[in-house]
């Protein structure tokens, strides 16, 4: 079969000028810069961001931007306190406590006399300070007040381990023969000395100011950090409802990042598999959007006069008219997935879990207190409820946990309020789980 010479002849030149091209192409790339940094496409990690031009630890943050350019893991340092936001125990607070030891009173004889020879020992993590009256104890008579003014400062390792440091003081009574007395100051039976807990991922501590026991008195103060305030993109989400034929409306900003954060948790999204403390970790009722959300709530409340039933009644409306009941199956792709209260808000769906822990959140965070109610259905179908003790003479359906009633309130289904347990509950709930 003969070609035909002129096609030949053609399809080299064609070659030949696809060949010119394709060097030209190459060789123009090496000059273009898009974002008109000074810095061409081909050796700017971010050719589309006049802001940035490279990044050193390849973790999608350049290198302006990241305060840890050269740690792929880290990338902010919302409190600057030198450790990253991802490995920070918390990232909004530069970790630390001051620690004002400022009087005490022994109200009790603790030995023979009514005087006592009185020294103070600090505990906290693995460090012990004794405070005492220029190295000797005080000697103190019965009921009278003693200054100590003793402050103590403790820098917390950010990236510490544990959620939680413990503070422990204890009141001696120095005895010459005998071993030294402790002196009570806890007013919890069975236990004498002070012990505080700082939550570091909250950033509270459990008590504060004044401890009175059967021995004594003792004034203190412990000041913690302040969180830092950062300028965040947030959600403005929108919330309408009915209730006692008005309508209402609030609206609530939430930090984008707040949710992603909730989003990406490495949790166990089936807690109940592992057990009443996994479940009530999902209710986050001391969550900065949840208590905002609980104060716009109750400002309606007190100036609609509604008293305990009604506010539970119009905060259950609230939950049942705005999230919306979807299987999690259809939202998430798989059979159960416990959403957090801020995902729940954000996305304004879930199913029975989902708005249960979101409603105990709110009533825990105006200090109502709740259980979660976990039922074993029919087909071993599985249902959460909420139970809440309320402060009134009510007649409703209850549920009684260690001597208190809690009165059952559905969170899936419009129209249910407090007391009214839906005609398929017709079981007693197989867990019933507190609320810390």
């Amino acid at each position: 079969m003969k070609i035909n010479k002129n096609l030949t002849i053609l399809i080299i030149i064609m070659l030949i000028i696809l060949s010119i091209l394709s060097i030209f192409i190459i060789n123009y790339s090496n000059y273009i810069d898009s974002d008109r940094d000074g810095y061409v496409d081909s050796n700017d990690d971010f050719p589309y961001d006049s802001d940035e031009i490279k990044d050193s630890d390849g973790d999608g943050v350049g290198d302006n931007s990241d305060v840890f350019p050269n740690d792929p893991s880290e990338w902010s340092d919302f409190d600057n306190d030198g450790v990253g936001s991802n490995a920070d125990k918390n990232p909004y607070v530069d970790l630390s406590i001051k620690i004002n030891l400022e009087k005490f009173i022994i109200s009790k004889k603790v030995d023979l006399f009514r005087w006592s020879q009185i020294y103070i020992q600090l505990f906290i993590n693995n460090e012990i300070i004794t405070i005492n009256n220029n190295g000797k104890p005080w000697n103190i008579r019965l009921n009278k007040e003693q200054e100590i003014n003793y402050n103590y400062e403790y820098d917390i390792p950010d990236d510490i381990s544990s959620d939680f440091i413990e503070i422990q003081i204890i009141i001696y009574d120095k005895d010459l023969i005998t071993q030294d007395d402790i002196v009570d100051i806890n007013p919890i039976a069975g236990e004498d000395t002070l012990k505080i807990r700082y939550n570091l991922k909250e950033n509270i501590i459990s008590s504060n100011n004044l401890s009175k026991g059967l021995d004594g008195e003792f004034w203190y103060r412990i000041t913690i950090p302040e969180e830092v305030i950062i300028e965040e993109d947030t959600f403005n989400i929108t919330y309408s409802w009915e209730f006692k034929n008005s309508n209402y409306e609030i609206s609530l900003d939430i930090p984008i990042e707040k949710y992603e954060y909730y989003l990406n948790l490495d949790v166990n999204r089936t807690p109940q598999q592992r057990g009443i403390i996994a479940m009530a970790s999902y209710v986050t009722q001391r969550d900065k959007v949840i208590i905002q959300l609980s104060e716009k709530l109750n400002n309606i409340i007190e100036n609609q006069g509604f008293n305990t039933v009604e506010a539970s009644n119009f905060i259950l409306r609230f939950i049942q008219e705005n999230i919306q009941y979807t299987l999690d199956n259809e939202t998430k792709g798989c059979i159960e997935y416990w959403r957090f209260p801020v995902e729940t808000l954000v996305e304004k769906r879930g199913d029975c879990e989902d708005s249960s822990v979101l409603f105990s959140s709110i009533m825990e965070s105006l200090d109502y207190d709740t259980v979660l109610l976990f039922y074993i259905l029919e087909n071993d179908i599985g249902h959460l409820a909420v139970g809440v003790n309320i402060n009134i003479v009510f007649s409703g359906d209850y549920i009684e946990y260690k001597n208190i009633k809690y009165y059952y309130c559905e969170t899936t289904s419009y129209g249910f309020n407090l007391g009214e347990i839906p005609l398929d509950i017709n079981v007693e709930p197989k867990k019933i789980i507190p609320i810390n």
